[in-house]
């Protein structure tokens, strides 16, 4: 079973490194090959081989561009706040329940993804669009912490 991870997280990072996606493969194989870990282990176990990835290409990015350091703490903060909640959600439904749940959004994200073949293909953002990003982003973080 080593071997089939193995085999599985090198094609993610392969895939992942040329157009993204390769949680696409390895989030499913990490449910077959870790099958009697809970889900919210496995989601665990890929969010982190995804955050040293992006970190890395994070970091090989800002040393050739510029990088907006106000933008970049009011993008981070609500997705730091967004992912402590959807941890948080994630562990307290059923394993059972979240398997199916995780299924069903990576098949809905692989369709969706093949019916879309220009994602990512933009260079850059618009201002426009960034601040309508931004705004959508506070206004999820406003309707998380009104909740608690």
């Amino acid at each position: 079973m080593i071997i089939f991870l193995c085999i599985a997280a090198a094609t993610a990072g392969f895939f992942d490194a040329i157009a993204g996606g390769g949680g696409l493969i390895q989030l499913p194989a990490l449910l077959v090959g870790l099958n009697k870990s809970s889900v919210v282990e496995v989601l665990g176990t890929n969010k982190f081989a995804a955050i040293v990835g992006t970190a890395n290409a994070a970091n090989r990015y800002r040393k050739g561009v510029a990088i907006d350091k106000k933008l970049l703490i009011k993008m981070a903060l609500p997705a730091f706040i967004g992912s402590m909640g959807g941890a948080q959600l994630a562990s307290h439904v059923p394993t059972r329940q979240m398997r199916v749940v995780v299924l069903i959004a990576l098949i809905v994200i692989a369709i969706y993804t093949a019916l879309n073949p220009k994602i990512g293909n933009e260079e850059s953002r618009s201002e426009e669009h960034t601040s309508e990003l931004q705004s959508h982003s506070d206004l999820v973080c406003r309707l998380l912490l009104e909740k608690k």
